[in-house]
């Protein structure tokens, strides 16, 4: 009868749900454990319980400036076997930039409908905050954007992985207008397999003169950066 954290990466400064499974072997009519949250985390005053338990009635208050209890229990007296699932998301945000932070488990409790306390062991959870961007954006390598003079130019960037890891992905939008509005693309590049820090405009022919706004993201994998923003005429 083992409740975890579930462990995984998010972005800088972002929010995310932190998932809670159970592996229960026994009918469980209810639990309850104290979480301990890392320096430069806020819990969100938001969880969500999944269809294994919903039949059960969620509460949570926070104990200290770190410390949040979750209890739990069936509100018909109805005990389930869990088997192995998640039972609990709950709403963090990251004030941290980067870096591994552990989320521990404390004073846990499942109880079963003889009211005894069959927890057997628990796994503990981190979160991975990680920032990945396209950096340095250049238009046909010029220090200033609002003097490009050719109608095909080069958008170029450099990729940067706090964790170090390498470029896998990228995908870069051009538009008339700043809103960002599907219609007003002139060029999207889509979803490219590569690790270039470059590549050519290939969208419909631009003014001479005219402003015009330029979006990239790249990834490492599966994991994506934010848009970063630029303009240039």
């Amino acid at each position: 009868n083992i409740i975890g954290i579930n462990s995984d990466s998010v972005k800088t400064e972002s929010s995310f749900y932190l998932n809670f499974w159970m592996e229960n072997n026994e009918e469980c009519l209810g639990f309850q454990f104290d979480l301990i949250i890392p320096n430069g985390f806020t819990f969100l005053d938001s969880i969500i319980t999944t269809e294994p338990i919903n039949n059960f009635e969620t509460q949570y208050s926070l104990i200290d400036s770190s410390t949040l209890r979750v209890f739990s229990y069936s509100t018909n007296q109805i005990s389930k076997p869990l088997g192995k699932s998640v039972i609990l998301k709950l709403l963090f945000n990251s004030s941290e930039s980067s870096g591994i932070f552990n989320f521990n488990l404390d004073s846990i409790i499942i109880g079963n409908r003889g009211s005894e306390n069959i927890y057997s062991g628990h796994s503990d959870g981190f979160i991975f905050v990680r920032t990945i961007e396209a950096r340095s954006i250049k238009i046909d390598d010029k220090l200033d954007n609002y003097h490009v003079t050719s109608l095909n130019p080069v958008f170029s960037f450099v990729f940067y992985d706090s964790y170090g890891g390498d470029q896998t992905n990228y995908h870069i939008q051009v538009s008339n207008d700043s809103l960002w509005i599907e219609s007003d693309l002139l060029w999207d590049s889509g979803i490219l397999e590569s690790n270039s820090s470059s590549s050519t405009y290939n969208g419909i022919q631009m003014v001479d003169g005219m402003f015009y706004y330029m979006r990239i993201r790249v990834a490492n994998d599966t994991f994506w950066s934010d848009w970063a923003y630029t303009s240039f005429r």
